[in-house]
């Protein structure tokens, strides 16, 4: 029986150090993590919030699509003797397949698709079946 009862206490003796490194270290990360925000509000004042994301408010992101910056003839031009994209017919109403034959764009009326082939096996063929059944449908 009294072993027992040094069992117990030293099992409740072992709970409560536990308990009590436990809440140490959070206090710990509250403290650090209060300093560093601090920090981070001091350089944020004086780069005056110049950077976006220090600012928490962040203004709204603006898409652009990088081929409509460019000519046809300016995106070759980094791909000398090399075709950038394929003209595809039958597909829509203009139809572009990839470099590498990674994805497949088409434009039908006032809609466009984008069909990711990079992950397909023999994307071409499956990318050109995809957009004519699409095309078909719009």
């Amino acid at each position: 029986m009294k072993g027992l009862k040094v069992l117990l206490v030293g099992g409740g003796l072992a709970l409560v150090a536990g308990v009590m490194a436990t809440a140490g270290l959070v206090y710990v990360a509250y403290r650090v993590k209060g300093k560093v925000e601090r920090a981070a509000r001091e350089v944020t004042a004086e780069a005056g919030a110049s950077h976006p994301s220090w600012s928490r408010a962040e203004a709204p992101v603006r898409r652009i699509d990088p081929c409509t910056l460019l000519t046809r003839e300016e995106a070759s031009e980094n791909s000398p003797g090399i075709s950038t994209t394929e003209d595809l017919a039958g597909i829509g109403d203009r139809a572009l397949m990839g470099p590498v034959d990674v994805f497949l764009a088409f434009v039908k009326g006032r809609t466009g698709v984008q069909i990711d082939l990079s992950q397909v096996p023999q994307g071409r063929d499956k990318g050109v079946a995809m957009a004519r059944r699409i095309a078909s449908r719009l």
